[in-house]
This record gives structure tokens, C-alpha cells and sequence, in this order.
């Protein structure tokens, strides 16, 4: 198994991104404790060029426990400032599978997506913000009472 995800990985390189996204597709599907050891490889997937590539690579990170997704806590937040909106959506998404200890250190940034301009994007900083305690949101009340 090891011997694939790390052929599938070597994929980054190559020219079309199709492939590249077919890559990040193939390795979603397979077990979480797989994808563990190979994370920060799929972190780097994150700055690939093409969108459907960095938002595959984020649903892929995704499937990782949250303990292991939060190693990665800075990349997700990173990419709450993407190009594209469905990126940003996929990256609110992946800061709401991480406990609230460390959902909580992201909170201001998901706090600046509720005055993004896009619904989505709002939506998924607010889905991602609800799994916090009401305690820990509570220096940003005066933020989300209009």
C-alpha cells in the first residue's frame, strides 16, 4: 500500500493536471491511518496551481484524523485566503473537523470570513465556528451581534 501512495505522490510533478487531480482522487480513497504518514506531502498539494488540485488535496486531508489534521492547522488557515471560493469553502470545512482546543487558536480567522462577500464562504466559517464552545467565542460577541 505504502509503495502506491508514494507512486501516486510522485504524480505531482507531472505536466497535466488532470492527472494530478486523479492522484489526489486515487489517495481520498484510502484508509485515514494510511494517508497519516504521507499528510505533509499532501499539504504541499495545497499550493499546486491548479484549483481542482488544491481543493481535491484539502478533501483529501480531510480523511485524516483530527489529531493529525491539526499539525496542519496553519495550512488550512492559509488557504482560507485562496483565489477561489471553493477552495476557501473546502478550508473553513477542514477547521471544523479539528477539536475545539485547536479550532479555537483559528478562531479569528474564520471570524474575518463572516464579512466575506460570498455566502458560502460565510456559511462554512459559521458551521466551522459552531463547533466551538459558546465560552471560547465569547471575546468575539460583540462581532457576531448585529
Amino acid at each position: 500500500m505504502n509503495e502506491t501512495i508514494f507512486s501516486l505522490l510522485a504524480l505531482d510533478g507531472h505536466e497535466n493536471s488532470f492527472v494530478r487531480k486523479a492522484a489526489m482522487q486515487a489517495l481520498s480513497q484510502f484508509p485515514p491511518n494510511a494517508l497519516t504518514y504521507y499528510a505533509e506531502a499532501l499539504v504541499q498539494r495545497l499550493h499546486d496551481t491548479d484549483t481542482d488540485v488544491r481543493t481535491t488535496a484539502l478533501q483529501t486531508l480531510n480523511r485524516l484524523k483530527p489529531d493529525v489534521l491539526a499539525y496542519h492547522a496553519e495550512a488550512l488557515v492559509e488557504k482560507l485566503e485562496d483565489s477561489d471560493e471553493g477552495v476557501r469553502i473546502v478550508a473553513a470545512a477542514s477547521l471544523g473537523k479539528l477539536a475545539p482546543e485547536v479550532l479555537s487558536q483559528q478562531t479569528e480567522a474564520l471570524m474575518q470570513r463572516l464579512e466575506h462577500r460570498t455566502r458560502d464562504v460565510r456559511s462554512a466559517a459559521v458551521a466551522a465556528l459552531g463547533q466551538l464552545e459558546p465560552a471560547a467565542l465569547k471575546p468575539y460577541i460583540g462581532s457576531l451581534v448585529w
